[in-house]
């Protein structure tokens, strides 16, 4: 039996709600299985109909947040967030909360931009930042979450390792960090295909990042 000390003395019943839940969403229609195996097929067929058969089908539709309310509130954005680390160095985390591009796997937008991003070449937003004596590193890419496979948003995020330098300027850091990949990135895409151009064009609508996350002293 699921149930917490606080959950029991609130009255919850936990387990009848995990089975609400599992009877309201769960259905083999809305699953997928992959399989692997050297086995002859008819042999794989034969156990996975013996073992997955029982699963019920409500025929059940695919749910759909798109139009659902923003995922973070007015007042949790737009912020500067310092976090005590707990080992040394200075990060600052910048974090763009996009529209949501599961429609767009197949190109997988934010993977070329990641890309673009954490390039370490000439020209490159770590270039600049390095220049100044900023930063060590510059990761960027999706949280790898699972938020970029639902239909309510993403999230982008650029990971910089501050030097003490740049610890002492992350005001500077943070604003031109912005600054530079837009221009970085857009000099890179703005020969592409179109959907390259889209694709830049959701971050450039979100130039200011939803908070920023500063892991220093």
């Amino acid at each position: 039996m699921i149930c917490s000390h606080l959950t029991c003395a609130q009255g919850i019943d936990v387990n009848a709600l995990l089975k609400e839940f599992y009877m309201k969403y769960y259905s083999a229609n809305l699953m997928t299985l992959a399989v692997v195996s050297c086995d002859p097929l008819d042999e794989m067929e034969g156990w996975i109909r013996e073992s997955f058969s029982t699963i019920a089908n409500h025929e059940y539709e695919h749910l759909d947040f798109s139009k659902d309310m923003a995922p973070f509130q007015e007042e949790e954005i737009h912020r500067l967030y310092k976090i005590v680390p707990t080992k040394p160095g200075d990060v600052v985390c910048l974090k763009w909360c996009l529209p949501p591009l599961i429609h767009h796997y197949k190109v997988n937008p934010l993977s070329l931009i990641e890309r673009l991003v954490g390039h370490e070449g000439e020209g490159s937003a770590l270039s600049v930042l390095r220049e100044k004596h900023y930063a060590h590193t510059l990761r960027a890419g999706n949280s790898y979450s699972g938020s970029e496979f639902n239909s309510n948003f993403c999230l982008f995020t650029v990971e910089i390792e501050l030097s003490t330098l740049g610890h002492k300027n992350v005001f500077e850091v943070s604003q031109n960090s912005q600054l530079n990949l837009f221009l970085y990135v857009y000099a890179c895409v703005k020969d592409f295909c179109s959907v390259l151009i889209s694709s830049f064009n959701i971050l450039k609508c979100y130039k200011k990042p939803l908070w920023t996350n500063w892991k220093g002293k």
